[in-house]
């Protein structure tokens, strides 16, 4: 099943970015681990490292804080049925789970491949429609809601997240 869309964003200089957001400056600052996945990314945050390039920032962030990410997956596919809902996951996110476990070594959480972002045609999603996304990886919330760093548990969305 799929999570809960995305904006991607990169981070680094101007000139990055995807299609669906501008690109995010990160500046000097504090961060979660600056070392790979879920560091924190985005104003006034630390740059994100070549293992996790873009910065994932959800659509309904008033604060454009983010957390650093790779891509797991690229030119997946859904379709969905006369309900808007989604069937059958191509490749299916686990599939995306090994480019995950290496950039992540801390204790709270277990990182996997579970964030959809540059869906196309963008939502909401429709019936009977077939999709393109691409996903990045995120960190399971741990134990009792634990997660590394500054980041939250987002307890719907089974994964830590910018605070």
């Amino acid at each position: 099943m799929l999570s809960t869309l995305l904006i991607l964003s990169a981070c680094g200089d101007d000139g990055g970015g995807g299609d669906d957001a501008p690109s995010v400056d990160a500046g000097p600052g504090g961060g979660a681990d600056p070392e790979a996945l879920g560091a924190l990314c985005g104003l006034n945050q630390d740059v994100c490292p070549d293992e996790a390039p873009s910065c994932l920032v959800f659509e309904e962030s008033t604060s454009l804080v983010g957390f650093c990410s790779a891509v797991c997956i690229s030119d997946g596919t859904f379709q969905t049925d006369e309900d808007s809902q989604i069937m059958v996951v191509d490749p299916p996110l686990s599939t995306g789970d090994a480019t995950c476990s290496p950039l992540y070594t801390g204790i709270l959480g277990v990182p996997r491949c579970g964030a959809t972002v540059n869906v196309s045609p963008p939502p909401p999603l429709e019936p009977s429609t077939s999709y393109t996304f691409s996903a990045s990886c995120v960190i399971d919330c741990g134990p009792g809601g634990l997660c590394p760093g500054e980041l939250t548990c987002d307890v719907q969305r089974g994964y830590c997240v910018a605070p």
